[in-house]
């Protein structure tokens, strides 16, 4: 069967088409990727969150817990495990704050009869910010408070800094930190600090959206 030049002419057509909304989608697709990837992220995300820590006693400051250039050990320190959770909220300007923060730590030490390996857990709180970068790069700062402390005293910790990739559909996040860094616990009363130690971890956060 002959095919007439009005049919070919129609095929011809149909393909040319076919290829053009092909390449708008593909490059609708890309813009989208990229104007996604840019804007950043906004309201709450549930987090899990992991650590393996090596911490110092609490010393009168100045602490010196870790040499500030090898980070050696300058005194004996012990092994904490830790597991939380809480609510990360992403806020404009690139500010963070974390609400309904929990953690509870094992101590890997406390294991002979009448040691209490496990914590009763402790509340805390966050502020800090973020940045976002190519590739759906985050990283990601926080400077925490423990809650219910005795009154005129604080206790905080910093600083905490993650780094880790957004999801494509924005709805996960996934930030580690794994950094040979060294936070500080100080511990204030009057806003005088009395007490302080030093920590090294290996941690991962892993979030959720919310709404």
């Amino acid at each position: 069967m002959r095919i007439t030049k009005q049919e070919r002419l129609a095929v011809w057509a149909g393909l040319v088409l076919l290829s053009i909304g092909c390449t708008y989608a593909s490059d609708g697709h890309a813009d989208q990727s990229e104007e996604a990837e840019g804007r950043a992220l906004k309201g709450s995300y549930g987090f899990s969150l992991t650590q393996s820590c090596v911490r110092t006693p609490f010393q009168t400051p100045p602490v010196a817990g870790f040499d500030p250039v090898t980070h050696a050990l300058l005194t004996d320190g012990e092994v904490i495990n830790s597991a939380g959770l809480g609510v990360l909220r992403f806020l404009r300007d690139g500010k963070v704050v974390v609400e309904e923060g929990f953690l509870t730590e094992l101590a890997t030490a406390a294991v002979s009869a009448g040691q209490t390996p496990v914590s009763a857990g402790t509340k805390f709180v966050c502020t800090g910010s973020h940045a976002q970068s190519a590739g759906g790069k985050m990283a990601l700062t926080l400077s925490c408070t423990v809650v219910g402390t005795p009154p005129g005293q604080t206790v905080t910790l910093n600083p905490l800094n993650f780094e880790g990739f957004v999801g494509q559909d924005r709805q996960s996040v996934n930030l580690t930190s794994a950094q040979n860094e060294v936070h500080t616990v100080t511990i204030s009363v009057g806003g005088t600090v009395v007490k302080q130690r030093e920590r090294i971890c290996l941690q991962s956060m892993k979030l959720d959206k919310l709404q």
